[in-house]
């Protein structure tokens, strides 16, 4: 094919205009690639999640907007309107994660099949009540008499400076 274009290029010698359609021609039969538009029948459906609500979906487009409107701000160099819409931004975006997880724990309590167990220790969380809180952790010292909550960090930190001081930084 290459010695084909030569001979003819060769025989063109000073036509370019003709030696530039026969460029088109032979990149049209050659090179062209035809690409294959997928039809709706060939796509995956996409499912969404159970926990997606019209209220969840709302949201999260007003978030995409406050953050759109954020960086335009940005470009525009207008700092004070960029502060307030990642303000807004991050208050959405935590009242959209807040509405998940709550929606998750629904659903996992529903879909449980030992739900009484996980209904009340779930009721607890949302409640904010946790089941290990600060005040329950007891510190023990070698002879396994327990240290009172003054002494904890001192003895704590003797205890770890000895560990972390004993080997040389490498």
């Amino acid at each position: 094919m290459e010695d084909k274009l030569r001979s003819q290029a060769e025989n063109l010698k000073g036509n370019i205009i003709q030696l530039k359609n026969m460029m088109k021609d032979v990149a049209n039969t050659h090179m062209m690639t035809k690409l294959r538009k997928r039809t709706k029948e060939e796509m995956p459906e996409l499912i969404e999640p159970i926990w997606l609500t019209e209220e969840i979906k709302y949201r999260i487009s007003v978030r995409r907007i406050f953050n759109k409107e954020r960086r335009k701000a940005e470009i525009e160099g207008d700092i004070e309107k960029a502060k307030r819409y990642k303000d807004m931004y991050d208050n959405q975006r935590k009242r959209v994660q807040g509405m998940v997880q709550e929606r998750k724990t629904a659903d996992e309590i529903r879909n449980d099949p030992n739900r009484r167990k996980k209904t009340w220790k779930n009721i607890k969380r949302l409640k904010g009540e946790t089941i290990n809180s600060k005040e329950d952790i007891i510190i023990h010292d070698g002879d396994g008499k327990p240290i009172s909550k003054e002494d904890t960090p001192a003895n704590l930190e003797t205890f770890w400076k000895a560990v972390y001081t004993s080997h040389e930084n490498k």
